[in-house]
Formats: C-alpha cells, sequence, structure tokens
C-alpha cells in the first residue's frame, strides 16, 4: 500500500501553514485558505491541511 494523501483538520490554518512551509520546509502547492484548505507537497506524498471551517 502507498499512502498519497493526508488529511489533516486544524483550527489555525494559517499557523499551521506556517509550521509546513517555515518548519518543515514543504512547498505550498495550492493556498486555498480563503475556501479553508492548503496543499504542500510532502514529497512522493500530497498533503492537504483542511482549516477553520471544517475542524470542530
Amino acid at each position: 500500500m502507498q499512502l498519497h494523501t493526508a488529511r489533516i483538520f486544524v483550527r489555525d490554518l494559517a499557523g499551521a501553514s506556517r509550521f509546513y512551509e517555515e518548519v518543515l520546509g514543504l512547498q505550498l502547492k495550492a493556498d486555498g485558505r480563503e475556501q479553508g484548505f492548503c496543499v504542500f507537497d510532502a514529497g512522493p506524498m500530497r498533503h492537504a491541511d483542511l482549516g477553520d471551517g471544517v475542524a470542530r
């Protein structure tokens, strides 16, 4: 089995996005912050963060 995508629900999308970019060094591939998500390139896997409107 190969993992291609991971979805992580967060309460603070702006803070999570900064962490993935600045601390982990992942490249932002799709900035959908106004729609409540971001997608980061994590090598062979795409990493999607879904933000404030979804997390509870």
